[in-house]
């Protein structure tokens, strides 16, 4: 987006900054452009700089009918879209993922992309806890499980795979239940 001083976003913040915007030299193979002004204009060139580049965040989530009614909802627009747009000014799209995964070929995802600002990037995670805040209040599960009562089931269980290794890292259990510990 800011290859150039031709750009025109370059071109509006030097004329409404008064400062200069300069460029490394391709063969330098550097990242970062030089803001020359007065000590007032350059923070605000800086910003304005920030606010023009748009970056994106994408995370996926085990698709489901229930997150599709979700994701459908007035609701969820309302609460979830609109409040993180107005908050953060954090932009959030979703649509089904038809890239099949090497590691679960018959999985199907939801893709969530947040388009912001550079300058918005402290708000990103904020963003995304509302997102997770509202499917998890809504029951909807945000990670593949292979079983049909995956929400019943204690998180606070282990297994030892590794006995027939004499595995040291977890203390010996009884063959009969190959548990580890259960709470």
């Amino acid at each position: 987006m800011l290859k150039n001083r031709s750009n025109k976003i370059i071109q509006n913040v030097e004329q409404s900054t008064n400062c200069v915007i300069r460029f490394p030299n391709n063969a330098l193979n550097k990242d970062y452009i030089t803001v020359i002004g007065s000590e007032i204009q350059v923070p605000r060139a800086i910003n304005m700089i920030m606010k023009s580049i748009i970056d994106e965040y994408k995370f996926r989530i085990v698709s489901s009918k229930a997150l599709d009614n979700i994701i459908e909802s007035k609701e969820y627009k309302f609460w979830v879209v609109e409040y993180i747009r107005k908050k953060y000014c954090i932009e959030v799209t979703s649509f089904p993922n038809n890239v099949n995964t090497n590691v679960y070929p018959n999985v199907k995802y939801h893709v969530f992309r947040l388009s912001f600002p550079k300058s918005q990037l402290s708000y990103l995670d904020l963003a995304i806890n509302v997102i997770f805040r509202y499917f998890m209040q809504h029951r909807i599960p945000l990670h593949l499980s292979f079983k049909e009562d995956a929400r019943q089931v204690s998180r606070l269980k282990a297994y030892d795979s590794f006995s027939h290794f004499n595995s040291m890292l977890f203390p010996p259990v009884s063959a009969s239940t190959g548990k580890f510990w259960e709470i």
